[in-house]
């Protein structure tokens, strides 16, 4: 049974554990929360801040038991419940890209197919603006660069033409507007990225670094 004596030795011990974590001292942190854990094994502060102090040394999955623990102790605390959930998240997404690592080490991409892949990416976004990135299955990208090339194709593509000419032949051609030619150039630079974007995220796909598909 805890008595009024042992209470005040409990919030002395977590009182010298808090300083000793601030001051990034773990190991004496860490040896007042064991001290205070054996006087109250499931006090929620002592848990939670052991759960701090395992994360961070790296100890995650240590962690993860020790906020379990507090959440337990203490159902109507936020902040242990919140650091079990992202820390549990977090361990999800390690063991996931390890188990995709595992898989692409099992089963690589032949060196062919990487080469196909590459080339059909190129000839796609070569073809038209955003398709390469349709095909590496980045649709939004894909979407926007395909929207704003169509955009700038219509709204300045002729203006940019007129202005090349007039370049070209040293004569005017018409008037050329500004902001038309402008789009016009835009449209360029749109359709070089797309190419560019869509030859790396391909690489990248066939290293097993790309998005998901």
């Amino acid at each position: 049974m805890e008595t009024e004596q042992s209470r005040e030795k409990l919030e002395g011990l977590l009182r010298e554990a808090n300083v000793f974590r601030l001051r990034g001292q773990a190991e004496e942190a860490e040896a007042r929360c064991h001290a205070a854990l054996a006087l109250s094994p499931e006090d929620a502060t002592a848990l939670e801040m052991m759960g701090d102090l395992m994360r961070g040394r790296g100890q995650s999955e240590a962690a993860v038991e020790f906020y379990k623990q507090a959440v337990a102790a203490a159902p109507e605390r936020p902040s242990p419940e919140k650091k079990y959930a992202e820390l549990t998240l977090e361990l999800a997404d390690r063991a996931r890209l390890r188990d995709a690592g595992d898989l692409l080490l099992q089963h690589p991409v032949p060196p062919q197919q990487q080469k196909r892949n590459v080339m059909t990416a190129f000839f796609l976004s070569a073809f038209f603006p955003g398709l390469g990135q349709f095909y590496n299955r980045e649709g939004r990208k894909g979407a926007l660069l395909v929207v704003g090339s169509l955009i700038c194709m219509v709204v300045g593509g002729a203006q940019f033409m007129k202005l090349l000419l007039s370049i070209a032949t040293t004569r005017p051609s018409g008037e050329v507007n500004g902001i038309g030619a402008w789009l016009g150039l835009l449209s360029g630079v749109l359709w070089l990225y797309a190419v560019i974007d869509a030859v790396v995220i391909a690489q990248k796909r066939n290293a097993g670094a790309g998005p998901p598909g």
